[in-house]
């Protein structure tokens, strides 16, 4: 009879050996799917948040890049005003350069986004969620691309625009100490 009770003692010990290791390791899974939610939580906020940030700054771009910063000079005339279209085009330059300004934070900000969407381990059963606004980053980026081109064949269209519409004492070469000796045509 001493015997039947060892082994019951043993049997019933290990049970809850069993039991306890059960009951950690599906604490341990609950713990890593929740961390994963939270992980998975705070790169979609923050992926939100800079996608609105960055379609926000977007509008001061295209409203940049559609404005004309001659419209209001007449090149043609006898006598156009060249201070004014001085003062337009040292305007228009500082516009675009804030307007570069904001496409390039705006990159650097989309990137370090897009790293943290990579997830991890922990934040599989968040994928599907965080590669669509993996792909909301990855357009908006395509987007800041396109800017980032328009902004810089706006800086030599507007200047060679403006060259060749400025009369000869004012526009000089560059690289020659001579002046322009014919006029553009009207």
């Amino acid at each position: 009879m001493a015997d039947s009770a060892v082994v019951h003692k043993r049997r019933f010990g290990s049970r809850w050996l069993i039991i306890g290791a059960i009951a950690l390791l599906f604490v341990l899974v609950i713990a890593a799917v929740l961390t994963g939610a939270a992980a998975a939580s705070g790169a979609i906020q923050d992926a939100d948040k800079t996608v609105k940030t960055t379609i926000d700054h977007q509008k001061t771009v295209g409203s940049t890049l559609a404005t004309d910063p001659f419209k209001d000079i007449d090149f043609k005339s006898q006598n156009p005003d060249m201070g004014a279209a001085k003062s337009a085009l040292a305007a228009y330059e500082s516009q675009i350069s804030q307007a570069r300004a904001l496409v390039k934070a705006d990159r650097a900000r989309l990137l370090a986004v897009e790293q943290g969407l990579a997830g991890s381990i922990f934040t599989v059963p968040e994928r599907a969620t965080l590669d669509q606004r993996r792909h909301r980053v990855e357009a908006a980026l395509t987007a800041l691309e396109k800017d980032k081109e328009r902004l810089t064949s706006t800086r030599r269209s507007r200047t060679s625009r403006t060259h060749s519409s400025m009369p000869w004492p004012l526009w000089r070469h560059s690289t020659s100490r001579f002046r322009r000796t014919t006029l553009p045509a009207c």
